[in-house]
């Protein structure tokens, strides 16, 4: 399993976390985090989850290929499940698998997600809209587009 944890400051900007052992992510003190997961192993992805007692039946969808709910909630948990189309060439559809837990954010794919990679660069940068009230909406997104962020 391949993955990367990035930190979310009190600007809302993403870092690269100098966290590198996933089980330290449920310390006290430790900053909201996102962990962006390269499906591989699912004994690794399991093991990882039940780290963050994540709820047994979320555990079985996001282990799921190809998930039998698209949304659901378990326990302190909102799992959502999202068809995508990284390629017009592709066969067989994948998912993006959104796990949502009090101070973590977990997306699982099986390949890189274009979209994800986007919203890395974006928030990687202090430059992005939503720190730049400046540039407006319009100045990135296009007229009428309004930029939601949320506090952790």
């Amino acid at each position: 399993m391949k993955y990367t944890i990035y930190e979310i400051d009190s600007n809302r900007v993403l870092k690269k976390s100098p966290l590198t052992n996933l089980t330290m992510l449920t310390l006290p003190g430790t900053p909201p985090v996102w962990v962006d997961i390269e499906r591989g192993n699912p004994d690794s992805l399991k093991e990882f989850l039940s780290s963050l007692d994540v709820h047994a039946l979320a555990i079985e969808a996001c282990l799921e290929r190809v998930p039998n709910s698209r949304i659901g909630i378990y326990g302190k948990s909102l799992f959502i499940g999202l068809p995508m189309l990284l390629d017009w060439a592709d066969k067989d559809r994948t998912f993006l698998t959104i796990l949502c837990l009090p101070g973590i954010l977990v997306t699982i794919h099986e390949k890189p997600v274009p979209v994800l990679d986007s919203i890395k660069e974006d928030f990687l940068s202090a430059m992005h809209p939503a720190l730049c009230p400046s540039l407006g909406p319009a100045g990135r997104l296009g007229p009428g587009t309004e930029i939601v962020t949320f506090s952790p």
